[in-house]
């Protein structure tokens, strides 16, 4: 067995550092200061061309950075790693400072406990969960046909991409796409727990109900989604728009991800 103990910085290794957050001080600094080290390049006149910033301190990246919008940040590094890559390509640089730069910055990400992710061609992307993330693209793609339900969950999504979230918007969309669903399945004005035990749940057993074990299972499930149901009423309807509390991260995501299954199902119940 091997003895050889993790090696990184004591803070990385033994101190408790919570869930993921938007923004860090400490990556702002070394995001700044990797930039600044680049060689040779008018990246000022880059990010005037190719995004329209203009702020007179990009001479000095890390001063920048220590107080730019964080959006400003994550566009830059992606426009500055479009920019090196043309520049490799083209054989005006035979130093790949796109990919170094693209692994410091995943590397960063990683130490610093950003909620974000850098693709292989720069593009920064937030960070949920992989398995969250495949269960999202897997659900849009069977959307085709669906504009109104596809709209909700896009606009679900599309909320929780953002640098600040806020996770009641997205829950109330999913709600809302399981709603238009619902309403069209079974003789209901609303999305509510009684429909869901009583006419929805004989829809579905009627579907995939074949034999003693998977109808037992179909009432068991669909007393499941009447729960979910009463509990996303909640952030649903149990709070005004402007209140300041938000959804905890972590039991957004279970709600968001638990509806978007009960929405796969029925759209399977539901097809022809």
């Amino acid at each position: 067995m091997s003895t050889e103990k993790p090696r990184d910085i004591y803070s990385r290794m033994y101190v408790d550092r919570g869930d993921p957050t938007s923004d860090s001080k400490k990556a702002r600094i070394r995001l700044g200061s990797y930039i600044d080290g680049l060689r040779n390049h008018n990246l000022t006149g880059q990010l005037k061309l190719r995004g329209g910033y203009t702020h007179r301190q990009y001479s000095n990246f890390e001063a920048h950075f220590s107080s730019a919008p964080i959006t400003e940040i994550l566009d830059s590094i992606t426009l500055i790693f479009e920019f090196l890559a043309e520049q490799y390509c083209s054989g005006q640089s035979f130093v790949r400072d796109h990919e170094d730069l693209r692994n410091f910055v995943g590397a960063v990400f990683a130490e610093e406990n950003l909620h974000y992710t850098i693709d292989r061609d720069g593009y920064i992307h937030p960070t949920v969960d992989q398995e969250f993330a495949q269960a999202s693209a897997s659900i849009l793609r069977g959307l085709g046909r669906e504009p109104a339900i596809k709209k909700e969950v896009e606009h679900c999504y599309a909320e929780l991409a953002k640098v600040a979230p806020t996770y009641k918007i997205a829950a109330r969309a999913m709600f809302e796409a399981l709603e238009i669903l619902v309403k069209r399945m079974a003789s209901t004005s609303k999305l509510d727990s009684t429909t869901v035990r009583g006419e929805l749940a004989k829809i579905v057993a009627g579907k995939l109900g074949t034999d003693d074990t998977s109808r037992l299972v179909c009432q068991k499930t669909m007393a499941s989604f009447a729960s979910w149901v009463d509990s996303a009423h909640f952030y649903r309807h149990g709070q005004k728009d402007d209140d300041p509390v938000d959804i905890p991260a972590a039991l957004a995501i279970q709600i968001i991800s638990a509806g978007a299954s009960y929405l796969r199902m029925l759209l399977d119940v539901n097809s022809p």
